[in-house]
Formats: C-alpha cells, structure tokens, sequence
C-alpha cells in the first residue's frame, strides 16, 4: 500500500465513523470503533473508498463481521443492499484514479461535517 492509498484509508474510515455520529451501527457503542468494508477490500478495490461501503462498528461487531460473515450479512440485511454492492464493485474498473477518489471523499466528509456543526 501505497503512502496516498493509507491518506485515503484514513479519511474514509473518518468519514465512516462522523457520519453516524461516531457510534456502532449494529450496537450504538460509542467505544473502540473502526469502520468497516462491507465487501472486503480486497474483492474490490473499487469499492474501497466509497462511503456505501462502510459501516462504523465498535470491537465486538467487527471482530463478529469477519468472524461470522453470514451472520453479519443476516444482521444488515436491512440497512445494506448487499447483493447490490456486491455487483456494483464487480463493474467499477480496475483502474482507480486516487486523486478523484480522495476528492470524492472529502467532498462527502466536508459535507457531513458542515451538517452536523449546524
């Protein structure tokens, strides 16, 4: 991994966890939180930095999300169109431009943040 592909992993994993107000998806803790790929990255590297594709969980719920995957998809069945983002990153191009995609992100992030600060 490249240094701007770690640059964009930390602004989309910041971007994951402001936009629910830093809390679990799954739980509501407020605690030891990451954000995580619903289609793992490495299925889909077109996937990676976009904001549909994460989920901010606490500990417990990722450890289970990679632990129990099934379980996991069972559990955002209805917060997540999994089969639908599932095809979606099996038509984005391999070619990724990283400059548009840390502009996406930080225009989806600056977003957030002026929303929530008013």
């Amino acid at each position: 991994m490249d240094k701007k592909e770690k640059q964009l992993d930390i602004i989309w994993s910041k971007a994951i966890k402001e936009r629910v107000s830093n809390k679990c998806e799954l739980c509501s803790e407020k605690y030891n939180l990451s954000a995580h790929h619903i289609i793992n990255k490495s299925k889909s590297k077109g996937l990676r930095w976009k904001m549909e594709n994460g989920m901010c969980l606490c500990f417990n719920c990722h450890r289970m999300a990679h632990d129990f995957p099934n379980k996991f998809k069972e559990k955002i069945k209805d917060m997540v169109d999994y089969k639908e983002l599932e095809y979606r990153g099996n038509q984005v191009s391999k070619y990724i431009d990283l400059k548009k995609e840390e502009e996406n992100i930080k225009t989806i992030w600056i977003k957030h943040v002026k929303i929530v600060a008013k």
